[in-house]
């Protein structure tokens, strides 16, 4: 689920071979749902947004009878970008285990100023 201000892209990478299994593009408030993970591979996410280079893949799921998050329900992971001139933006994705089983990660950034300004604004 993309709750940030901007469109996202994500990819799901097997953590062992290093394939990228899927990526996605996801517009502001839009969610995607996956039917085709494998409960035999380690999994690893990666997102982005424009002007960002993807952040380096986080553990997400590990081998086992099935899919075991490696974080506990209501944790978070925590996800660096950087941009061209390697200023770093640091998002979140919120894990949340649903009734069925189904493990949802919300891609959110604890603070996002708009400027609306038409002038280029660094904030420290």
């Amino acid at each position: 689920e993309n709750l940030l201000a901007s469109r996202m892209s994500f990819k799901l990478i097997d953590d062992e071979t290093g394939k990228e299994l899927l990526t996605r593009k996801l517009d502001v408030g839009e969610e995607y749902t996956s039917y085709s993970a494998d409960p035999q591979k380690q999994l690893e996410l990666s997102i982005r947004i424009p002007g960002f280079k993807y952040s380096t893949g986080k553990a997400i799921l590990r081998k086992s009878n099935g899919l075991i998050p490696l974080i506990d329900h209501g944790s978070t992971l925590n996800f660096q970008l950087l941009d061209e001139k390697q200023r770093p933006l640091n998002l979140a994705a919120a894990l949340t285990r649903l009734e069925s089983g189904t493990i949802k990660l919300s891609i959110y950034s604890k603070y996002w100023m708009v400027n609306k300004s038409k002038l280029r604004i660094l904030y420290q």
